[in-house]
């Protein structure tokens, strides 16, 4: 089990993997940092819940979990 910094710390780490993957580097400008924020509040917002937050394992189901929301956030 992951508590919510540890939590917070693999997330951010992999969404800025994802977005400079896509050419959205973070430093880059505000509106990449804007995508990274609201990206990495929706995660946490949801992660919030123990018992969602009790069901990982290990860091794979953590991105996967990212990957969802950033899906969530695109047809939302």
């Amino acid at each position: 089990m992951y508590t919510l910094e540890e939590l917070k710390s693999i997330v951010e780490k992999y969404v800025r993997d994802i977005l400079q993957q896509h050419d959205l580097s973070v430093a880059r400008n505000s509106t990449n940092k804007k995508i990274f924020n609201n990206i990495v509040d929706k995660c946490m917002d949801d992660l919030k819940n123990t018992e969602l937050r009790d069901q990982f394992d290990n860091d794979n189901q953590v991105k996967y979990f990212v990957r969802q929301s950033i899906l969530y956030l695109i047809v939302k």
